[in-house]
């Protein structure tokens, strides 16, 4: 959520740290800026109408979240940026898998706050620091 939130946004080469090749291994450039997400604060309510068939697959409900954004430029402490932004997701309808759709959607929501974080915009724009707005 946070490589296609960023992409929608216009910025490019953005990779997040738990990514698959992060993973496998595979070298991965040094980036201008590390952007730390640290969750506070969460909450999820399903409801599974289905539960009394044994179904707990199917769902509606929602969740909330709250992230503490810190921003890095490569190679310095302290963060450039902090930001707190929250995040919302809910479900109207019975889906497949509730859990990971409401999270996706709060997370999502979170990213875009920060995307839309004036301060943000301005730390990761500036000359000295690399701009990485296409």
């Amino acid at each position: 959520m946070f490589r296609e939130e960023f992409a929608r946004a216009g910025y490019r080469n953005v990779d997040a740290a738990n990514s698959d090749e992060a993973r496998a291994g595979a070298k991965v450039e040094a980036a201008d800026f590390r952007i730390v997400a640290l969750v506070t604060q969460s909450t999820l309510s399903i409801c599974y109408p289905m539960a009394g068939y044994n179904n707990y697959g199917d769902g509606r409900g929602q969740a909330s979240l709250s992230i503490d954004w810190q921003v890095f430029v490569r190679g310095q402490r302290p963060p450039i940026y902090t930001s707190v932004q929250r995040g919302y997701g809910e479900l109207t309808s019975t889906t497949l898998g509730p859990n990971r759709v409401l999270w996706q959607q709060a997370f999502a929501g979170a990213v875009r706050g920060l995307l839309s974080d004036p301060g943000f915009v301005a730390a990761v724009s500036s000359p000295t620091s690399g701009a990485v707005k296409r």
